[in-house]
């Protein structure tokens, strides 16, 4: 990538790097706020310096977009890093990676005049479901569930009490590839709201009485797609 646009403040150069990067392995389980850490060490490491806020709290400028379910590994998750110097772009890639841990690989990165935060730039996630076992009737169910405006799940509120929601809204697309034993889905996945592909499991073992157990959830892709034209972040 090319970093030739900059902005200024206060007499200093400041660049945004929005990277997209992997989670991938046993690295899947380990939280958000973790995540986070681990990317602030890794900077560190690298002697990359990040803009910090201002205030009493002062924290770095990091952001990533929306958080990942524990468990469900990725080849697109993003981040923006506010460094302070523009000549760190030019290496930025191996020294990050270089200082990151196994699972966690930085694939790209580019300037960003960050017009939008990363949550309103992804409106769906295309997640790939993993099988070992024969699903009798997969099909059948997929076929039932995109052909249906409901899909009730059993979810508990904020106030803990159980309360049934329509989830098919939130499905835009699924299909079941028999050959590979897997299915491929596109959920939402923004600020507004977001189906986690778990809870679009539940919903259909609840539905059909089935149940549909996956060993590996893997997102391929974040999506934004506006007036029914899909784009590929």
């Amino acid at each position: 990538w090319m970093f030739n646009q900059y902005r200024y403040r206060k007499g200093t150069v400041l660049m945004i790097l929005r990277c997209r990067f992997t989670k991938l392995g046993d690295i899947a389980y380990i939280s958000h706020l973790d995540l986070l850490k681990i990317f602030i060490r890794a900077l560190r490491r690298s002697m990359i310096e990040v803009n910090y806020s201002e205030g009493f709290h002062p924290h770095p400028k990091i952001s990533f977009s929306s958080a990942l379910s524990l468990g469900i590994e990725s080849y697109a998750e993003f981040i923006d890093i506010d460094i302070k110097n523009s000549e760190d772009s030019i290496n930025f890639l191996q020294r990050m990676n270089e200082s990151l841990p196994e699972g966690i690989d930085i694939i790209e990165c580019k300037e960003t005049e960050k017009a939008e935060p990363l949550t309103k730039t992804m409106s769906h996630s295309l997640y790939e479901i993993y099988f070992d076992s024969d699903n009798d009737g997969i099909s059948d169910a997929i076929a039932q569930v995109m052909k249906s405006e409901e899909l009730m799940l059993k979810k508990r509120n904020k106030k803990k009490q159980i309360k049934d929601v329509n989830v098919r809204e939130k499905i835009h697309s699924i299909e079941y590839d028999p050959e590979k034993n897997i299915i491929k889905t596109i959920l939402t996945n923004s600020s507004e709201g977001a189906l986690k592909p778990t809870d679009m499991l539940k919903a259909i073992n609840e539905n059909f009485g089935k149940e549909f157990n996956p060993y590996r959830i893997v997102k391929i892709a974040s999506i934004m797609i506006a007036d029914d034209i899909i784009n590929i972040i």
